[in-house]
């Protein structure tokens, strides 16, 4: 006789079973992925912890990794590419240490190194040399998941920006006219990224990609050579672009000619490809966050949370007339005083390729104490099931 307590007992199990394929399905979608940013001036490592909502969209937590950064740049070991190991071994361990103290398998977590410009410029036999030496570390030192060591694209990188951006300022998902494009500049290309409800007639300046349910197209366009410190190389000896009487490896001096720096810089961007297809709509750069030697050069010269051509120009120009010696005095313990009349001229010359000199660009470098670099961005990415091109 099927009775009252049977009754209850069977709805009791289904809702345990319920309960358990419910648990069981949130512990096979949270996942952990740890991403080596190899850029031009080092390489940085972290991990996230990444989900899906209820509505299907990625969601990603980074994991807070001490002594997560060394120098320089894994491009230096192109020649020797047997040094990687020890290169990567404090990476390595300080990420296995958190894993451990987690109490997370190795075997559950992926591992990717992305290097960018630094390895951009090299041949693709170098750059393999090297890559194979990473995996033979990783996989003879850990049993870390090892799914992507290479060079990615400068749009991959402008388009992983766009999306940490977006997902830290919460603009992700809502109407793609509420994201904010991006402009980042590092130190060996120049990124700029944005959502356009067009896509560009180069299929080189599109990237296409899953975010949940639904497609999102990005204009991203990345120039290798643009960055702060691959562009400044070529101006080295140009007085022009230092402060008075700075000291030149010419044994010349700077002139402190700001009006001359700009001039010269302006010469650089009209050799590159920096026209935009009409088909595409640019953003009024109120809609774009700077990232990188934006947010740097408006904290040194104390511009505030926006800047503006006409505003660095200003700035720039004081800076370059002031004599090396008192800008010592002022300033005697940053090693990077000497690069800042350049970066004024080159950050004005740079906007106003595109846009209007009284346009105020928001500048940034966290959003509620998160740094704003693309490996989040690229946990995303690969949380939504995607694949570069």
């Amino acid at each position: 006789m099927f009775s009252r307590q049977n009754a209850l007992a069977i709805t009791l199990l289904r809702l345990a079973g319920v309960f358990l394929l419910s648990v069981s399905w949130a512990l096979a979608a949270e996942r952990y992925s740890s991403i080596v940013d190899s850029g031009s001036g080092g390489s940085r490592i972290y991990l996230f912890m990444t989900d899906t909502d209820s509505n299907g969209y990625p969601t990603v937590t980074e994991v807070p990794l001490p002594d997560n950064k060394v120098s320089p740049g894994i491009s230096a070991f192109v020649g020797d590419p047997g040094k990687v190991g020890p290169y990567l071994q404090p990476l390595i361990n300080t990420l296995t240490a958190k894993l451990s103290e987690l109490g997370v398998s190795q075997n559950q977590v992926g591992f990717s190194l992305f290097a960018t410009a630094g390895m951009r410029v090299e041949s693709p036999v170098s750059q393999n040399a090297v890559y194979q030496e990473v995996t033979k570390v990783v996989r003879e030192s850990t049993q870390l998941d090892i799914q992507h060591v290479q060079t990615i694209q400068g749009r991959y990188e402008g388009a992983f920006e766009w999306l940490t951006l977006n997902y830290l300022k919460g603009t992700l998902p809502a109407k793609m006219s509420d994201t904010y494009g991006v402009l980042e500049v590092g130190g060996g290309s120049f990124q700029m990224s944005f959502h356009s409800a067009t896509k560009s007639r180069n299929a080189l300046d599109n990237v296409a990609f899953q975010y949940g349910p639904e497609t999102i197209t990005l204009f991203s366009r990345s120039y290798t050579g643009l960055g702060g410190n691959y562009s400044r190389y070529q101006y080295t000896d140009n007085q022009n672009c230092f402060p008075k009487d700075y000291p030149l490896p010419s044994g010349a001096v700077g002139t402190g000619r700001f009006d001359r720096a700009l001039d010269a810089v302006k010469k650089l961007f009209n050799a590159h490809r920096t026209r935009i297809s009409s088909s595409v709509e640019v953003p009024a750069l109120s809609r774009f966050v700077g990232l990188g030697a934006f947010k740097d050069t408006a904290d040194f010269f104390g511009i505030g949370g926006k800047i503006s051509v006409n505003e660095l120009q200003s700035v720039g120009k004081t800076f370059a007339e002031t004599p090396w010696g008192k800008l010592l005095e002022k300033y005697p313990n940053d090693p990077y005083l000497f690069l800042e009349a350049y970066n004024a001229a080159y950050l004005s010359e740079l906007l106003d390729v595109w846009f209007k000199a009284d346009e105020k660009l928001p500048v940034d470098g966290k959003i509620d104490g998160i740094k704003i670099a693309w490996p989040l961005g690229a946990a995303l990415f690969y949380a939504a099931n995607n694949q570069m091109q």
